[in-house]
């Protein structure tokens, strides 16, 4: 039934034409915001990369000095600078990881106290061990931005969860369906089972998609470097761009069949497409525009924000109580979790109601049979 379920969904046309107009998007975006060059600094900082241990530290310094005779004092200097040089003064202001860190801990300081000092505790250890490796990988972190990706997904899953239940309900198919053998509760489950299905389907494909664009423009370069830059990214976690990367991608995975989900239980409640759009409109797109257009952490806590969840990981975030730092991630955790429980408790609230009119439609068929008889 599941499978009948899934082909009746990927079979409509506008279902078709909307997964595919939104897997074409990722690579269109990618070169409509491709950075000239940006393939070839990379390489340049993966052939001066490695572990940032003392002997490249050394040896650093002594490719600056032979390339940089002159210290860099204007702009104009550094837009003149080639490809090699400006990789070369990067890797060697990277020679100076620790106090990079240190500086912008000194700044957290003032809003976070030793929370700051506290959380960036492991990152400088890796630091001083020379454990992190200095490279790039612009595929890695261009990924990490799934805001594009958010974007396509929503318009997927409110369209196709309108056109599963509002669709149905205003082409009168909803008294067929509750008659048919697999009964009301059957139909409501593999609804539901699809609607994640898809979900995951159609993340799954814009992924795929964007990391194709990106492999092709940019190229994924060391994975195993080092992720902060403390302008961008000030991630306090000794992790490397895959790490980082993985965690955005599993985290935003959760997210998205968190709000498949919510969607699908906003189109179940909703009954008229008007209604369910308004709903939806409100509950699920507004929040995400709003959030990347004023940049409120507390907006982007909203479930379908969480979807583009790179910001969680690239800086120190807290929310401090009585001296005590609690991690923005944490709350946004606990938000999945209670989004997951409040769903269940519907699924199973529209279960028990479904399996009670199955009852009364069985006991009224036995009456009419019983007086039919008689």
């Amino acid at each position: 039934m599941l499978k009948a379920a899934l082909y009746k969904i990927w079979s409509r046309p506008l279902i078709l034409t909307v997964f595919l107009l939104i897997c074409l998007a990722q690579p269109v975006s990618v070169l409509l915001h491709h950075q000239e060059n940006m393939r070839q600094l990379c390489e340049y900082y993966n052939a001066w990369g490695g572990p940032m241990e003392d002997d490249w530290k050394q040896s650093i310094a002594a490719q600056y000095e032979r390339l940089w005779p002159q210290p860099p004092k204007t702009a104009e200097d550094l837009q003149n600078a080639s490809l090699e040089q400006q990789a070369v003064l990067t890797a060697w202001q990277y020679t100076e990881f620790t106090a990079m860190l240190d500086r912008f801990v000194l700044a957290q300081e003032s809003a976070y106290g030793e929370a700051a000092k506290h959380a960036y505790v492991k990152l400088r250890a890796a630091s001083e061990h020379g454990a992190l490796i200095f490279g790039a990988s612009p595929a890695g972190t261009t990924m990490a931005n799934q805001y594009r990706i958010g974007w396509g997904f929503l318009l997927f899953m409110i369209l196709l969860c309108v056109d599963l239940f509002s669709g149905e309900a205003e082409a009168g198919m909803v008294p067929m369906q509750a008659v048919s053998r697999q009964g009301r509760r059957r139909l409501f489950r593999t609804k539901l089972l699809a609607c994640q299905c898809s979900a995951g389907i159609v993340w799954c494909a814009l992924n795929l998609t964007y990391a194709g664009a990106l492999t092709v423009c940019y190229g994924w370069g060391n994975l195993k470097s080092v992720v902060q830059d403390f302008q961008f990214n000030a991630c306090p976690y000794p992790w490397n761009t895959g790490i980082y990367l993985f965690v955005t991608l599993l985290t935003g995975l959760l997210a998205a069949q968190a709000t498949a989900l919510v969607i699908f239980l906003l189109a179940r409640i909703g009954g008229s497409t008007r209604r369910t759009f308004a709903l939806m409109g409100g509950i699920v797109t507004l929040p995400y525009l709003l959030a990347f257009m004023t940049n409120n952490q507390w907006l982007a806590l909203w479930l379908p924000c969480l979807i583009n969840n790179q910001w969680l990981w690239n800086s120190l975030w807290l929310l401090m109580l009585r001296g005590y730092g609690v991690p923005l991630y944490a709350l946004a955790g606990t938000e999945l979790a209670a989004v997951c429980v409040l769903a269940a408790v519907m699924i199973y609230r529209f279960a028990v109601r479904a399996e009670y009119v199955e009852s009364l439609e069985r006991h009224d068929k036995r009456r009419i049979e019983d007086e039919s008889r008689i």
